[in-house]
């Protein structure tokens, strides 16, 4: 889910410091010269999501837009570090988890406590798994294993872009028609300048991540690839002026903005 929500230039610090605490948030962003903020959700299947029923009615809010995400085309385990290389490929084969065709995947209250745990700390050892889950250290390490081969436990990478050479973020929505979709999605996830593509619903069909080197790199983007996109009719980008919440929980809180 992909909430993105306008307000009051004044508002804009306040509410999204407070979506980045909020548990159900995973990605914040502060976008369109700070006076928009996006952020990415997490929710059990066919559960509603607090941040729905709560943001409409917070002061300074003067629109909001909610999309769900159908499809993933890139993004998850895969990430933008992958296109770009900087570990050799015997060290990617070394680091890489053997993977098994998707089959369904009954979670057991174990496995529940044991991905409570990991998203509240990816590092925690297996001592630390199995208090967590009342379980043995064995059965901890075999869970957590089992439920990485089988795709429903990843661990995802949080790095500096700056570290890349990257600053410029940003985010694309675009319009495909629908007999396009599939192949414009899957073209858009092997631009070396998307670290996340993705079908959504809503007014547009598509949204991606942007990841480049300056406002020049992103305007070639946008002219070039992007603009080669199969059944392409709409594109809107919006670039991030800041970012408040990455793929981790907020363990700190944020100290109150000035005059506060």
């Amino acid at each position: 889910m992909v909430p993105a929500g306008a307000l009051h230039p004044e508002a804009t610090d306040r509410v999204a410091r407070a979506l980045a605490r909020h548990e159900e948030t995973v990605w914040t962003h502060i976008t369109s010269g700070g006076t928009e903020i996006v952020c990415t959700t997490r929710n059990p299947e066919g559960a509603e999501p607090a941040l729905l029923r709560n943001l409409p009615k917070t002061p300074r809010v003067t629109s909001m837009t909610a999309h769900c995400l159908l499809h993933t085309y890139y993004g998850g385990p895969q990430n933008l570090v992958d296109k770009i290389r900087p570990l050799a490929p015997e060290q990617i084969t070394a680091l890489a988890v053997p993977s098994r065709p998707p089959q369904p995947t009954h979670l057991t209250d174990t496995d529940r406590a044991l991905l409570h745990r990991l998203h509240s700390d990816g590092r925690a050892t297996n001592q630390e798994l199995a208090q967590a889950a009342d379980c043995s250290q064995s059965t901890a390490q075999r869970r957590v294993a089992e439920l990485r081969h089988s795709g429903v436990l990843y661990f995802d990478v949080d790095y500096d872009p700056r570290v890349l050479e990257r600053s410029r973020l940003a985010m694309l929505w675009a319009t495909v028609k629908p007999a396009h979709l599939e192949e414009a999605g899957r073209a858009l996830a092997q631009h070396e300048d998307v670290s996340f593509a993705a079908s959504t619903t809503g007014p547009t069909n598509l949204y991606a991540a942007i990841t480049c080197a300056d406002n020049r790199a992103l305007h070639t983007y946008l002219t070039g690839p992007v603009a080669a996109l199969p059944g392409l009719t709409q594109v809107e980008s919006a670039p991030v002026t800041r970012t408040l919440k990455h793929a981790g929980l907020i363990t700190h809180p944020y100290p109150p903005p000035p005059g506060a």
